[in-house]
């Protein structure tokens, strides 16, 4: 265990502990406004911290999914249990320039002194998810031809026999 002197020593390692992570940190207020945020996050969201304080996390993610979001972050507060977010096959953030970026979102909430706060760990899988996708292609297509390798060819032909009954 650490032994922390005073209030101060506290702050510095937790803002130490805060900017040595791999991955985007948002600690966010029981309201929905960011509170805290790492360099990463201003690397991935592309938005620079002094911006991402106090902005609505909301905003972080595509327009047509903010209402059932801010219903799923008001359920998660009140559950206080640490999760996943969402579906990690198709979750997205957005970043400051529009572009939709695939991510995997961890949720813990941390009861303070002054109120409940949501620490969400984001992280970006773009690379993740193109090796997945040639992963999928190359199980499925010959290498030398490009064209649809035996395994296709079976599942087809087993779906067709389902459907033929």
């Amino acid at each position: 265990m650490i032994e922390l002197q005073d209030a101060e020593d506290a702050k510095v390692v937790a803002l130490g502990l805060l900017e040595a992570a791999p991955d985007a940190v948002l600690v966010i207020r029981s309201g929905g406004t960011i509170a805290l945020a790492n360099q990463m996050a201003e690397r991935l969201f592309g938005y620079e911290r002094a911006q991402l304080i106090g902005m609505p996390v909301e905003q972080l993610v595509p327009v047509a999914e903010r209402e059932g979001f801010a219903q799923r972050r008001a359920r998660f507060e009140r559950s206080g249990r640490a999760r996943f977010m969402g579906d990690p096959a198709s979750l997205e953030a957005v970043r400051r320039s529009g572009e939709r970026v695939p991510v995997e979102v961890g949720l813990s909430p941390v009861d303070t002194t002054i109120g409940r706060l949501t620490i969400a760990i984001v992280r970006d899988v773009t690379h993740r998810r193109a090796l997945e996708r040639q992963l999928r292609h190359a199980s499925s297509h010959d290498a030398l031809t490009g064209l649809f390798n035996r395994t296709h060819l079976e599942a087809c032909r087993a779906q067709l026999e389902g459907k033929a009954g």
